[in-house]
């Protein structure tokens, strides 16, 4: 299973753009950017292959537990704001932004590492 690492990247920060939208009255919020992490392309991704291609336990135990819990705080600041508790749930979005921005830098190690360890594919060296 290959990735798009600049999707990957990108698709999280949309996530938190999406939200902050929300919190700030400008729309409503798109449920359909969150999935179940274990079921989304890429925390399978990550359980598939990253896991394999990197040997990296820790990054991606690190990963796994990371978009979880941003999943999870994304629904609590959602249930914040439609609860009316507005500073709670801007409080609560600091830890998105967080979250966030560290699921990023797990992305681009992983890239890196995967580009590192990506097989050479043998037909590709004719010519």
């Amino acid at each position: 299973m290959d990735i798009n690492f600049f999707y990957a990247r990108h698709r999280h920060r949309l996530i938190r753009l999406y939200l902050k939208a929300f919190l700030l009255d400008l729309g409503e919020f798109q449920y359909r950017m969150l999935s179940v992490p274990d079921f989304c392309e890429l925390g399978t991704w990550f359980r598939e292959s990253a896991m394999i291609d990197t040997k990296d336990t820790t990054v991606m135990k690190r990963f796994s537990e990371l978009h979880k819990s941003l999943n999870e705080q994304i629904y609590a600041v959602i249930a914040l704001k439609n609860e009316g508790k507005i500073d709670e749930s801007f409080n609560q979005f600091k830890s998105v932004d967080k979250m966030t921005e560290e699921i990023i830098n797990i992305i681009n190690t992983v890239e890196k590492k995967a580009v590192i360890y990506q097989p050479i594919q043998i037909d590709k060296l004719k010519a």
